[in-house]
């Protein structure tokens, strides 16, 4: 795809700059893998060393490091995948093209063309503060991109919504 083929860029996130958008979901990932690590350590510690425990929960007994180590990994697997599965899973940007949607995606780093013929409907779903936008292609087929901010997300959509639009019109 060329630069000058695309109509639109569309950025997806809550930093108002696409220039500040990787270093921030980076850090934002990097401090979570370090918080699983470390919440790792502590679980592995205070299943191995009955000094490390409260008083009352010393005379538990100590567990082997065979069954305290996968019990910590487990932890800090699940909060790493946590923090990749809400950073790095949804798009960042969309080109809109003369008949092709370009989803663009961090890591592992890819773009995705969609026909924009084949779009079933899309919608702007709703997190705890901020909205993301949903493309389906069919029920169990959809794309999603990285939270936004309400405002920004909702002029973006009306934008998408007409140059959608526009094209199915010009077929």
């Amino acid at each position: 795809m060329d630069a000058s083929d695309t109509i639109r860029t569309f950025h997806f996130s809550v930093n108002p700059t696409p220039d500040g958008l990787l270093k921030a979901s980076e850090l934002h990932f990097w401090v979570h893998v370090i918080i699983g690590v470390g919440v790792a350590i502590v679980i592995y510690a205070v299943c191995t060393r009955t000094r490390a425990r409260r008083p009352e929960f010393r005379a538990l007994g100590k567990i082997p490091g065979c069954i305290a180590l996968p019990i910590a990994l487990f932890v800090a697997a699940i909060v790493i995948g946590l923090a990749y599965s809400s950073n790095w899973l949804a798009f960042y940007q969309m080109d809109v093209t003369e008949g092709k949607l370009v989803l663009h995606y961090f890591y592992p780093h890819r773009t995705v063309e969609l026909d924009p013929d084949k779009i079933m409907r899309t919608l702007l779903q709703r997190g705890r503060h901020n909205v993301r936008l949903v493309i389906y292609i069919t029920p169990k087929e959809y794309y999603c991109s990285a939270y936004g901010r309400r405002d920004p997300m909702q002029a973006q959509y009306k934008e998408f919504k007409r140059l959608v639009r526009e094209h199915s019109e010009k077929e």
